[in-house]
């Protein structure tokens, strides 16, 4: 499974609009119209960022089928965006990706190999960077609780576009390079960017290390937590007094594999 990690570092002087914008899925239950008609969805403003793209838009996509987005992604090809997508081979087939395979987007799979293309990233322009649990389907857009965050930094931008290069030119798993540019980033506010992306890097321990430095409080929320490290540590700062608190997903939460039980 390949996947990334930002960690952000805030300083106390966290200016909003100047460099990052934070959206969240509006979650409807049988009211297709409502959701549609939400100047507020998530994917309006993702077909607005590929809309406003001049020049070249790289996206790793685990899945793909809201035609929102597949139209927006061809109107841009038109034109004259590059564009180059890698999706997972499990979802190659679905006619959003057949869309823009006709109208001539050049789009790769990871292969058919066991473990999952997880990413859920775009570049726009070498500059703007769009990623977090959002997939780019209805589904994720419109019935689970998803969120996205856009982040202008070209410097961020070079870290992912070397990991694009890397997925669209095959390399995938843990035998992929570990290369990022820029690996810590300090934003003109203060605010301190990390990236990482897995298998290839162990984002575990940095993340337990991050917890275990934690001194008032660590939030979470998690569609599948099952790392008995990440998992042990939060406990470990539970019993040391630090307030720790989080958001599970009902489905698996009650097997043998995940951490609610012993939270």
């Amino acid at each position: 499974m390949i996947r990334l990690f930002i960690i952000l570092t805030l300083s106390s002087s966290f200016s909003y609009a100047q460099w990052y914008q934070i959206h969240f899925s509006q979650v409807y239950k049988h009211q297709p119209l409502q959701a549609a008609n939400n100047p507020q969805r998530i994917d309006t403003f993702l077909t607005k960022q590929i809309l406003q793209t001049k020049h070249s838009l790289d996206a790793a996509l685990q899945e793909l089928d809201s035609d929102s987005i597949t139209q927006a992604l061809i109107q841009a090809h038109n034109q004259g965006v590059l564009i180059r997508v890698v999706t997972e081979t499990d979802y190659a087939h679905e006619d959003s990706i057949l869309q823009l395979q006709k109208a001539g987007i050049s789009v790769r799979t990871d292969n058919d190999r066991s473990g999952l293309m997880h990413n859920k990233f775009l570049i726009f322009d070498h500059k703007t960077v769009w990623t977090g649990s959002l997939n780019t389907t209805d589904n994720g857009c419109y019935k689970n609780n998803n969120n996205a965050i856009a982040i202008v930094s070209e410097k961020l931008a070079a870290n992912f576009s070397t990991e694009f290069d890397e997925l669209w030119n095959g390399q995938f798993g843990k035998t992929s390079p570990k290369s990022i540019p820029h690996p810590i980033i300090t934003m003109q506010d203060g605010t301190i960017i990390t990236t990482l992306f897995a298998p290839e890097m162990d984002v575990a321990s940095v993340l337990m290390q991050q917890i275990t430095e934690a001194e008032t409080s660590v939030v979470f929320m998690a569609f599948s937590f099952t790392h008995d490290g990440i998992g042990n540590t939060m406990v470990a700062r539970y019993q040391d007094g630090v307030g720790v608190s989080g958001i599970f997903e009902k489905r698996g939460s009650s097997t043998k594999y995940s951490e609610f039980g012993k939270m």
